[in-house]
């Protein structure tokens, strides 16, 4: 979704810098873009939530109200683009009510967690969770978002500063407003970062690079600058990901493959990945779940673990893979484990087979 929010944030600024409103032709786009989000992550929404007061707010300052009425029109027809093949792909599939069910229904009333019965105690721990969620995980970009608004706010016009305020406030409610903070979810902030970077670059270049042209080091430096900044931030990125340890592991190392070898020798297999999220099993045996809940997800829903262990109890599959659990039952026996570290913590895997298949 960054290069989503990037597109709609090039607009603002354009319009901001050089008092151009957006044509009809990009306001479309915007809306096909925004569509995007919507089915990928609808928490996202509070990026163009921001956006639209953005637009909104200018418009009504110049009074264009026609233009706002083209505005919507045009967004709303972008918007419609995408979702229409959703609809019709999932109409067809006769999936509709489970599309509602699963996306919007399970998402708003189970996803959500509340730390307090008093509303507004919970809202404000959920946003200091938030808060305390992307120092940890994007202390750096937050850092460089920071620049970016400090810059914007130095100008005699504030409006920018304003703008960008505003999409990055909405962005962040409506992220951690429901009180889950994984470690991903400050990523999409990322989209702000350009301009502190670009203020971050021009700052260095003007005192490190062009006020020592004469120097030889310095002068090969200034002529290279574009290349060597963007080098320094691509071993950056390798440095701070998390996950660059896993280039070390062959597919042999990993339990999915190591389990899958196994699962192979049994023709027309049925899997389960039993009480954890999606481990990736299902990836490397090329098996479809023949359980509806093929995975314990990160939602109160108890009916998730009940449709599980039914599964198990009457045996309707050949193979279930637990992690850091050893399975109670009768009907299966266990067949291989193994250990790999994953995220900061060593999972043991096990893989069982029903008895007699």
């Amino acid at each position: 979704c960054l290069q989503m929010f990037s597109f709609a944030i090039y607009l603002v600024i354009k319009m901001i810098r050089y008092g151009r409103v957006p044509t009809r032709l990009e306001f479309v786009a915007l809306g096909v873009t925004s569509a995007f989000v919507f089915w990928i992550k609808f928490s996202l929404l509070g990026f163009y939530l921001g956006f639209f007061c953005v637009i909104v707010w200018w418009l009504a300052r110049h009074r264009d109200i026609r233009r706002m009425i083209h505005t919507i029109i045009c967004i709303a027809v972008g918007f419609l683009i995408p979702t229409v093949f959703v609809l019709i792909y999932f109409g067809m599939n006769k999936a509709i009510a489970d599309m509602w069910t699963v996306y919007f229904y399970n998402n708003l009333f189970f996803y959500c967690t509340s730390s307090d019965d008093n509303f507004i105690v919970s809202l404000a721990l959920n946003l200091i969770a938030g808060i305390k969620n992307v120092i940890i995980a994007s202390g750096i970009p937050a850092i460089f978002i920071g620049i970016g608004l400090l810059a914007l706010l130095k100008k005699s016009d504030k409006t920018e500063f304003f703008a960008y305020l505003i999409m990055d406030i909405f962005t962040f409610l409506l992220i951690y407003i429901g009180g889950r903070h994984s470690m991903y979810y400050s990523m999409i902030f990322n989209a702000f970062v350009p301009i502190g970077i670009l203020v971050a670059y021009q700052t260095l270049d003007y005192y490190l690079f062009s006020r020592f042209k004469t120097a030889n080091a310095l002068s090969i430096f200034h002529r290279f600058k574009g290349g060597i900044l963007c080098l320094l931030s691509l071993v950056y990125a390798f440095i701070q990901c998390d996950n660059t340890y896993l280039l070390n592991y062959d597919r042999s190392d990993l339990p999915q493959y190591e389990f899958a070898k196994i699962i192979s020798k049994s023709e027309n297999a049925t899997l389960l990945n039993y009480g954890f999220l999606d481990g990736g099993f299902y990836t490397t045996t090329g098996i479809i779940p023949n359980c509806r809940f093929f995975c314990n997800l990160n939602i109160e829903l108890d009916e998730i673990m009940q449709t599980q262990n039914r599964f198990i109890k009457e045996g309707k599959v050949d193979f279930v893979v637990t992690r850091n659990a050893e399975l109670e039952s009768e009907q299966y026996k266990c067949v291989a484990s193994s250990t790999f570290y994953f995220e900061g913590i060593d999972f043991e895997y096990f893989l069982y087979q029903r008895k007699g298949r």
